[in-house]
């Protein structure tokens, strides 16, 4: 059950954060604070221009691929032997992406190996054009939201179901709205759903003998609703105090 138990020092929390009507997840950019847990506290962000992006977008994209194939293999009960390559390979493909050293030979270090367990709920919901990038001094933070699509299939039919339900007792406005949070996370709950169905994924990259490379991950709540708890509208941008836009978010789709 992927319920959120923030503690109070969540960068998601922090005044001043705007939530603008997305059109539904794909469409909306966020630009994170230097004042975000990864990166360094008072970092002035530089301008950094796209094409220098962009292979630290492939790095990132590439170790959520990995993580994806680690919990796929982990999920392999039938076959001891599939599974136990696929963890293998999955645990090489990890390590080549890692600025870490690996604590026994082909071995994990204890803080990535729970990288796998942290997303594994997320992992079939990333996709590469909804990846944001911010430059702070000599790291690239990127930023992958992702949806368990099981969890976002069912709380987009039980949204629609409640705002029907509701709307035919003559809710309407901000007394629906009302109601409709409150049914909606309760129904959630009974399915073992957390609300916000949705995470973002922060991952810190760093440059490393010319490589981009993997140096942390964390897992925060959505820094926007999931699709449908607001009204529809057009493509935004969410800046937070002190933040400066760097370029596009990486829209490539995998190849």
């Amino acid at each position: 059950m992927n319920t959120w138990f923030p503690p109070r020092s969540f960068a998601w929390l922090v005044a001043g954060l705007l939530l603008l009507a997305p059109a539904g997840l794909a469409s909306v950019q966020v630009v994170a604070s230097a004042a975000a847990a990864t990166m360094p506290a008072a970092t002035q962000l530089a301008q950094v221009a796209d094409d220098q992006l962009k292979p630290a977008a492939d790095a990132a994209w590439a170790v959520l691929q990995a993580l994806r194939d680690y919990v796929h293999a982990s999920q392999t009960l039938d076959d001891p032997k599939r599974r136990a390559e696929g963890l293998a390979k999955a645990r090489r493909e990890i390590l080549s992406l890692i600025s870490m050293r690996p604590e026994a030979d082909g071995e994990l270090p204890t803080y990535v190996s729970l990288w796998p367990a942290v997303i594994a709920r997320y992992v079939d919901g990333f996709e590469r054009e909804r990846m944001t990038l911010v430059a702070a001094d000599q790291q690239v933070i990127v930023m992958a939201e992702a949806a368990n699509p099981q969890d976002k299939e069912t709380h987009d039919r039980l949204y629609r179901e409640l705002t029907a339900g509701l709307q035919e007792q003559g809710y309407s406005g901000e007394n629906l709205e009302s109601i409709r949070s409150v049914r909606l996370r309760r129904e959630l709950a009974q399915r073992g759903i957390g609300y916000p169905v949705g995470a973002t994924v922060l991952i810190t990259m760093r440059k490393i003998d010319g490589r981009w490379k993997a140096d942390r991950l964390d897992l925060r709540p959505p820094h926007l609703p999931a699709p449908g708890s607001q009204p529809a509208g057009g493509p935004a941008t969410v800046t937070l105090p002190g933040a400066k836009a760097m370029g596009r978010p990486a829209t490539q789709h995998a190849r």
